[in-house]
């Protein structure tokens, strides 16, 4: 299914074989609008013989669709086209440690199916736990019968120098640069795009509720290789996530609960004392960041989650004692689930159609 050769040629002619302006009518459709003809002209400043022509090479090679026509305010009806849905698909991988989500979405953005694996909690070697990963997930795609993916993006709870990750912690393998996406292109050989996990996942969660134009600092609470709970984050600016310097920027450091301040505890116990980890960092965070919303993730610890977000805002309050005004009000995620891996393929593929640095953290450096 995989074959180098083949594979090479196949990104050539999705990336390079198509003009410039056939690839920028992708770019204005992508991932589902349904666009006139006299749209795109506008919108790309092209003659219409220029899109009449690159239009019909995309019909004919089957990514775009004639939709059928649109009633304009006066005149006749206007055709309107859209991204076939079969043009190609995209997967997402979401590497929580020690689960793995997979999500393969289609052309339009639409999920067409999603698989989750679990990895061993003795996670030492890197290149055991990317191999084994890239071998599941290469058989489960030749399971689902799904044709192979133009892109891949992956998420991963760590740090990024140069393109390459290390991950360290209580709860945390311990990976020092390794070059993760040297190696996953090598195992799937798909074009790899690699970032932070938790950004995809506030991505997702940005872009449900229209808040493209706010500051929304996005908290994610997820289990770790041992029993205790650790805290990620990430900072999303006017619809693009803050990286910083080099790459690393919104993330909380040693944000951990470890396990023995849980195991044994009564449930008011055990979400104070994750509270407190909480607001720990919050209280420094919230008032540099100054957020239009603060959002929490905390799916992993279930019924508990009310009961933290209420501690948190009180401790907050505390905390501040009047000094800052401003959002201390937390509220939980709307989007669950596997939103980290299905964002990595969306934003794998908008980085394969743009060909630029669009929130992946191996710009900062490669």
């Amino acid at each position: 299914m995989y074959s180098s050769d083949d594979y090479s040629t196949f990104v050539m002619d999705f990336t390079k074989g198509l003009t410039d302006v056939e690839l920028s009518i992708l770019r204005e459709m992508w991932p589902s609008h349904d666009l006139t003809r006299n749209a795109l002209e506008r919108a790309l400043e092209h003659s219409r013989p220029t899109v009449t022509k690159a239009m019909r090479t995309l019909e004919e090679q089957g990514f775009v669709v004639r939709e059928g026509k649109s009633p304009p305010p006066r005149g006749r009806p206007a055709e309107t086209f859209h991204i076939r849905g079969e043009a190609w698909s995209a997967l997402g991988i979401d590497f929580e440690m020690p689960d793995v989500d997979v999500v393969l979405i289609n052309a339009r953005g639409e999920r067409l199916n999603s698989a989750h694996f679990a990895t061993s909690r003795e996670v030492g070697d890197s290149r055991d736990i990317l191999e084994t990963a890239s071998r599941e997930i290469r058989t489960w795609l030749d399971s689902v019968g799904t044709s192979r993916p133009c892109a891949v993006g992956v998420g991963f709870p760590g740090y990024f120098s140069n393109g390459e990750l290390s991950l360290a912690g209580r709860n945390m393998p311990d990976w020092r640069q390794v070059p993760v996406r040297a190696h996953l292109e090598r195992t799937l050989q798909v074009p790899i795009f690699v970032g932070h996990d938790v950004h995809f996942m506030a991505l997702a969660e940005v872009e449900h509720r229209g808040w493209d134009d706010d500051v929304v600092l996005y908290l994610a609470l997820r289990p770790g290789l041992l029993d205790g709970v650790r805290v990620g984050a990430c900072l999303v600016v006017r619809g693009r996530p803050y990286l910083g310097g080099r790459g690393n920027g919104g993330a909380l450091f040693r944000a951990i609960v470890p396990p023995e301040a849980l195991v044994g505890a009564e449930q008011e116990v055990r979400s104070e004392r994750i509270a407190e980890q909480l607001a720990s960092s919050l209280v420094h965070l919230i008032p540099m960041a100054d957020p239009d919303h603060v959002v929490f993730h905390g799916g992993p610890i279930g019924s508990l989650e009310p009961l933290v977000i209420s501690h948190c805002e009180r401790m907050l309050r505390d905390a501040f004692h009047g000094e800052y005004i401003g959002a201390a009000e937390i509220s939980p995620a709307l989007v669950r689930g596997t939103s980290g891996a299905e964002r990595a393929a969306v934003a794998a593929t908008r980085e394969l159609l743009t060909q630029r640095g669009l929130g992946f953290v191996t710009e900062k450096g490669g």
